[in-house]
Formats: C-alpha cells, structure tokens, sequence
C-alpha cells in the first residue's frame, strides 16, 4: 500500500516482476502517478510534470523515458491486483486515476476497481472511508 510517489510504487511493483517470485500479490494505491508522460489537461498538471521529469530525472520531452518508468505502460495481463484510489479534489492530477485501466497492454486487464471518495485532501484523508474497501479487495477468484 501507498499514496502518492508510494501508490506509483506499488502499481509499479503490481506490473513488474515475475508472479509468486518478486512480485507483490495485490496492491492498494492512494493518489498514486500511473502515467509520468501525461500531459492532459488539468490544474495540477504542470507541478506534476515537474515532479515527474524531476523524479526520472528526464527532461520533460523524453516521453519514452517517462512511459518506461510508468506503471500504466508496463502494465499486462499478469499484473497483481490493485485497488485505486482518488479524492473529487486530489492534488494527484484527476487523469491519473483513468491512466493506469485505460493504459494497460494487454485487452480485458480487468483487476482495477477505482473509487473516488468526496474531498479536498488526498485519499490517505479518506482512509476511514475507504479502508472496508481496500481490506475486502481483491474479491475472491
């Protein structure tokens, strides 16, 4: 479980690695980055390509360098479970939270469930809320 840069990681450690060695069984993500080349539209979105550029260290014009650190893009069919979670008003850009089931490789990756709780604060705010959630995923296979 994370928020923020550590919901990147664990949708990172969820897409890479190899299942039952190295890789996480299911993850939870707060306010996580899932796509650090997102350019889309929103009010956060400068401050986020500035720390995303800054966090790989990349200019921001290296979209394959960005993609290549990106959880949405190295997602696939075998990527561990995860729970996703976003405030109404996260600082976390909102096309975040759309990023990492819209990216994802391989067709019918369906182990996303995305919940959006009301909010100013990021979704570690909204952990009450959220928490029954997150411990009742994934659901059973």
């Amino acid at each position: 479980m994370g928020g923020s840069e550590g919901g990147d990681h664990t949708a990172f450690a969820a897409a890479t690695g190899t299942p039952v060695e190295d890789r996480i069984d299911a993850g939870v993500s707060h306010s996580g980055a899932y796509d650090l080349s997102d350019s889309s539209c929103d009010p956060n979105i400068a401050t986020f390509i500035d720390d995303a550029t800054n966090y790989v260290n990349v200019p921001s014009t290296d979209i394959a360098a960005l993609r290549v650190a990106s959880p949405a893009y190295l997602a696939d069919s075998m990527t561990a479970p995860l729970f996703l979670m976003h405030t109404d008003d996260d600082p976390m850009p909102f096309s975040q939270l759309g990023d990492m089931p819209s990216h994802p490789a391989a067709p019918g990756v369906t182990n996303y469930q995305s919940p959006t709780f009301p909010g100013p604060a990021d979704s570690f705010a909204n952990w009450p809320a959220g928490k029954d959630y997150a411990i009742a995923f994934p659901p059973p296979v």
